[in-house]
């Protein structure tokens, strides 16, 4: 019987929101007859095996590492990758299901990692996690194949002078004007994105966006609501949720929005005709199939006020926390829409 390994935590800024994923999945793993090894990573990048319940990973100041013992990998190239502890416990995943989201996690760097060691994961591979993670690709790739774009222009700053940020900020307001939408090309959880309404402003929303990537993206500003949706591969067939409809509180759909409760309005279904549902719905596989990815993504799109859709972005490594889409839409097509994939991908 396979033994899995959940990964969660990192080093990146979306540290807390994996802890949230990684509480709801290793509710849903626990499920399976599986040896289960919840395996997280610390800001400053130490493993610890984790020994407590999914309850405990949403308690507060890291008070999960309190039920964990320190971790160390072991590869020896050809051979099998194995996990010890300090008291000599080892184990060698068969699998590993990562919800590290962010920087390391979901660019391509752990897939490469898990790659080289032998050990299949869950979710997109090394190329579409790359792709998926860098925004400006990711679009290029995906209006290749058809599907609508929300016009952008990458600017890169790499340790940006003030002389940068003035010539930056003058090519920006000449292609979009006011308002405008800068954020990091390759970062997520809308950290670093700003919505800039006038030009007293920009300057400051490029360094803050230079700060997670050194290539950043101006956006015309699509004034309208988020529409989210879940694709997943099952048994050979592709499969798009009903789409969820996100209005947010605030002047976009950022961190707080995201993450807080009560801080965005959410419609499932989205407040879309028949012919919109399926063309979201088309459009999603599209972008599923276009950027190579595997078993389950998010894909999101931007709807202007006057119903025109536009492909915002792929998320290759979708949260799994109290407020997050995926689960949620999962659920409507059937309670163990995702535990019926996991047993698929252990089968493969």
């Amino acid at each position: 019987m396979k033994k899995i390994a959940l990964l969660f935590g990192g080093r990146s800024r979306e540290h807390e929101v994996s802890l949230a994923s990684a509480s709801y999945l290793l509710s849903v793993l626990s499920q399976l007859p599986n040896p289960l090894y919840p395996i997280g990573v610390t800001k400053d990048g130490q493993m610890l095996l984790y020994r407590g319940s999914a309850q405990e990973l949403l308690s507060k100041e890291e008070g999960w590492q309190t039920a964990s013992v320190p971790l160390f990998a072991v590869y020896r190239g050809n051979a099998p990758l194995f996990f010890q502890t300090e008291k000599g416990e080892r184990f060698s995943p068969d699998a590993v299901f990562s919800v590290i989201h962010g920087t390391y996690g979901e660019d391509g760097a752990l897939q490469g990692a898990l790659t080289l060691a032998g050990i299949p994961f869950f979710g997109a591979d090394t190329l579409s996690s790359a792709l998926g993670m860098h925004k400006a690709l990711a679009k290029a790739v995906v209006s290749a194949v058809g599907v609508p774009v929300v016009p952008f222009q990458s600017i890169f700053l790499q340790s940006p002078t003030l002389k940068d940020c003035e010539v930056a900020a003058r090519a920006v307001e000449d292609a979009f004007g006011f308002p405008v939408f800068i954020k990091p090309c390759v970062s997520g959880s809308s950290l670093g994105a700003s919505l800039v309404r006038e030009r007293s402003e920009l300057k400051k929303a490029l360094l803050s966006a230079s700060l997670l990537s050194s290539e950043i993206l101006a956006e015309e500003y699509i004034k309208g609501s988020e529409i989210e949706v879940a694709v997943w591969e099952e048994n050979g067939t592709l499969f798009a949720s009903t789409p969820a409809e996100i209005l947010s509180h605030s002047p976009f759909y950022d961190y707080e929005a995201k993450y807080g409760e009560g801080k965005a309005s959410v419609f499932i279904p989205a407040r879309l005709s028949q012919e919109e549902s399926e063309r979201v719905a088309l459009f999603a596989k599209q972008a599923f199939l276009a950027l190579r990815c595997r078993h389950l993504v998010r894909v999101d799109f931007l709807k202007k006020e006057n119903g025109a859709l536009y492909f915002n972005e792929i998320n290759t490594s979708p949260g799994f926390t109290k407020t997050s889409m995926v689960p949620r839409l999962l659920s409507l097509a059937s309670e163990d829409t995702l535990l019926r994939l996991v047993k698929g991908w252990l089968a493969e």
